[in-house]
């Protein structure tokens, strides 16, 4: 292959002939060269001035694929290089082949013998570069290794790049030009095989809030922006799961203005991984992100992820006007908000609806917990860090609102408020120092035992007057319900009162004491239910997300029994029959809930997939089929494990 058999890609048009700098810097490096653009073919042979003419008289554009002219740049196309080396890549097997038996192991000699076959018997490397021409004893060596030493199906590919020097993208070429690929696809970022656990949900669930992951030209990645000042715990321990997650330690880049932290870590192959797990690249706030759907599988990573929630994009701060303590969550992403009210309604906490913020330019959603008891419950079942960091903050709040001297120090307050130039005030190292030594200074005891007291006073409540009739209905709907946050369900479906269930559980007390004359604590603990139906809106339709298994087995062998009897007897009737003889005792827990339209139909869904199931297990035995699971599964969208459960107990 000649030279003038070559062609010249360029991404620079010659727009003035007469510029011989630039003609004789080409020309001191190629003594004779074919020009082609695009399809075009120049046959002429002659100096490179008449070529670049010639290209140029046709209206075709000249560039050049490196700034620096070598004579390299003149020898062989990326596109001829391609090939080249899978025919390389051929004769290297074919030599292999023919001296399997004389195969010298010691990797220098293969690699003079080989090279030797290949310049002998080819001109394969007549026109190479340098460069590729540097590649070739490594692919010997790959190829080697890959063929001749190695099992196909258990090939450590590690060890080969690690001993020829080259990149898994060069070793993928070779298996994929031999078509010999792993057993299992290639993991991305083998070196961290990160795997579902609570601290990759704290560390995803960071991104979300104060974080961004970006995969554009500009490059691959993701930063997250803390504040360095005021929270520097929570800096610490960012960095610190960044490092125990990815085993490298982030490079961290501190704003000159401001008291933000830059927390960065660059990768193309991390942003890969890092999406692999239910996350997108780009604006959250325009591409609307939401919690990935995995971090519902287990309740330790719900925790976690409501903790870096609150961490990052919540808020922990005192009401004055009520002297009790609130939490908010704000957000761009509307349905990150609406995953945090969810999260807290599967641990029985109550929210406010969401509400928009649009003050600024760009609109926000926020929600918060504003109940006493359900704050309360928040941090005891989440125990937030953010509550742990501003727990004295809030502590002396609360004594200051609480004291004699307010007044005084309100006034003192609002000064501070006005020399800093502040717009409302909010959490800082620097305020937190001013209301301390406000304290000392008016003499106002802030040791930890009083802020501790402080903040337990915050959550008491008045409890509503005792009512006879209430309690004695509440007394038979625990009977039935056996959970508090269901007989509030229960009341607010069917337009009762519905006090919050810690005053339902002190008036049952109450009720329990004065008219059974028994050991209250003793006879709650055996009727309390924990687990109860709950139900979502995903994609704007009501689902089951949690269907209780004594209810859930309970359900199946009714179902059972009635097909069993009638295998033709439709799901409408099966439904009838249920809540005609067990709605008032067994099934109360799922009846009435068919008090709300969007509860009923998402339950009927559910049941309805229950029916299918069941009615498919009975038609297999009546035929001595196998019951596949995976299949039933599949077909019906009903988890393996629960279609197991309903086989085991109808039996």
């Amino acid at each position: 292959m000649t030279k003038k058999e070559k062609f010249l890609e360029c991404n620079i048009k010659l727009t003035n002939l007469d510029d011989r700098n630039f003609v004789q810097k080409i020309k001191d490096n190629c003594e004779e060269v074919t020009i082609v653009s695009d399809n075009y073919y120049n046959e002429q042979e002659g100096s490179l001035e008449e070529s670049i003419k010639s290209a140029y008289n046709s209206n075709k554009a000249l560039t050049l694929e490196k700034d620096e002219f070598t004579h390299d740049t003149f020898m062989v196309t990326t596109h001829d290089w391609l090939e080249i080396r899978k025919i390389i890549f051929s004769e290297i097997q074919n030599f292999f082949l023919q001296n399997i038996d004389s195969l010298d192991q010691f990797y220098e000699i293969l690699q003079e013998k080989t090279l030797k076959n290949l310049h002998d018997n080819t001109n394969l490397l007549e026109n190479l570069t340098e460069v590729q021409i540097s590649y070739i004893p490594k692919y010997i060596i790959a190829i080697y290794l890959i063929l001749i030493k190695s099992d196909s199906n258990n090939l450590n590919m590690a060890e080969i790049q690690r001993t020829t020097g080259l990149s898994h993208h060069q070793t993928d070429l070779i298996r994929e030009h031999f078509n010999i690929y792993p057993v299992t696809k290639r993991i991305i970022y083998k070196y961290l095989s990160l795997e579902k656990s609570e601290a990759l949900v704290r560390f995803l669930t960071i991104l979300l809030g104060d974080g961004n992951l970006f995969d554009s030209k500009a490059g691959w990645g993701f930063t997250i922006t803390l504040n360095r000042i005021d929270e520097p715990e929570y800096v610490i321990f960012a960095i610190s799961l960044i490092v125990t997650l990815f085993k490298k330690k982030p490079t961290r880049y501190p704003k000159k203005i401001g008291k933000g932290i830059n927390i960065i870590l660059y990768g193309k192959e991390l942003v890969d991984e890092i999406k692999s797990f239910g996350l997108k690249a780009g604006n959250k706030t325009i591409n609307q992100v939401s919690i990935p759907p995995w971090f519902n599988e287990k309740e330790s990573y719900r925790l976690a992820c409501l903790d870096e929630l609150i961490n990052t994009d919540g808020s922990i701060y005192v009401s004055k006007q009520n002297k009790s303590i609130i939490i908010n969550f704000t957000n761009g992403s509307k349905p990150l908000v609406q995953d945090f009210i969810d999260l807290c309604s599967i641990f029985e906490i109550d929210t406010t609806d969401i509400y928009e913020d649009n003050r600024d330019d760009s609109i926000r959603y926020y929600v918060r917990i504003n109940k006493k008891d359900h704050v309360l419950k928040f941090l005891d079942t989440v125990k937030p860090k953010k509550f742990a960091y501003r727990k004295k903050y809030l502590g002396i709040w609360l004594i200051i609102l609480n004291s004699i001297h307010y007044k005084d120090l309100e006034i003192e307050i609002e000064t501070y408020k006005i020399q800093n130039n502040l717009k409302q005030l909010l959490f800082t190292k620097d305020f937190e120092k001013f209301l301390a030594e406000l304290c000392n200074q008016f003499k106002i005891n802030i040791q930890d035992s009083e802020i501790e007291i402080a903040i337990n006073i915050s959550f008491l409540y008045k409890v509503r007057h005792y009512s006879l009739e209430s309690s004695e209905l509440y007394f038979n709907l625990f009977k039935l319900l056996g959970n508090l946050t269901s007989i509030n369900l229960f009341l607010k479906l069917n337009g009762y009162y519905a006090p919050k269930p810690d005053t339902i559980k002190l008036q049952l007390e109450k009720y329990y004491i004065e008219n059974k004359c028994k050991d209250f604590n003793n006879w709650y603990d055996k009727n309390f239910i924990k687990s109860t139906i709950f139900i979502q809106q995903i994609s704007g339709k009501y689902t089951v997300v949690k269907f209780p298994k004594d209810l859930r087995i309970t359900v199946s062998k009714l179902i059972y029994d009635i097909v069993l009897h009638n295998i033709s007897i439709s799901f409408d009737e099966i439904i009838d029959i249920l809540k005609t003889k067990y709605q008032e005792d067994s099934l109360f827990r799922v009846f009435f809930l068919f008090k709300n339209d969007e509860y009923k139909h998402a339950i009927i869904d559910y049941l309805f997939v229950i029916f299918s199931v069941i009615k498919k297990i009975i038609q297999l035995k009546s035929f001595n089929a196998e019951i596949n699971l995976s299949q039933l599964e599949m077909e019906y969208g009903l988890n393996r494990r629960y279609i197991r459960e309903i086989i085991t107990r109808i039996h």
